[in-house]
């Protein structure tokens, strides 16, 4: 039997985020509420002073508009981008987040770091 988008969603986000405490730094997964501001990511975190924004998809969610990104979630994005955060939209795709976070954290511990 086949999982739902939801739990695999789920699934993917417990992952990573087992792998994010493994990875240092300090990484939140946030809950919604009345005072939660609208398309803010799955997962947030700081690693030395960098802020980032991670927003997980189960897979396929990009194909179907009725799971894929939001508006909301896109302004968030901009905005944390804009505002000198890094962010990563993640499509059950972990290794290769990895693989870019490992990168990163390299440059950050060398200081040869900037968010794009």
């Amino acid at each position: 039997m086949s999982t739902r988008p939801r739990e695999r969603e789920d699934n993917l986000k417990a992952r990573v985020m087992k792998r994010l405490v493994a990875f240092g730094g300090f990484w939140w997964r946030q809950g919604s509420s009345p005072w939660s501001r609208a398309g803010v990511a799955d997962i947030l975190g700081l690693y030395k002073g960098y802020a980032f924004a991670i927003e997980l998809k189960a897979p396929g969610a990009y194909s179907r508009p009725e799971v894929g990104t939001t508006p909301a979630q896109k302004q968030f994005l901009r905005s944390f981008r804009d505002a000198g955060g890094g962010y990563a939209l993640v499509e059950d795709d972990e290794e290769r987040l990895f693989e870019r976070l490992q990168e990163i954290k390299r440059k950050i511990d060398e200081h040869r770091y900037t968010h794009p």
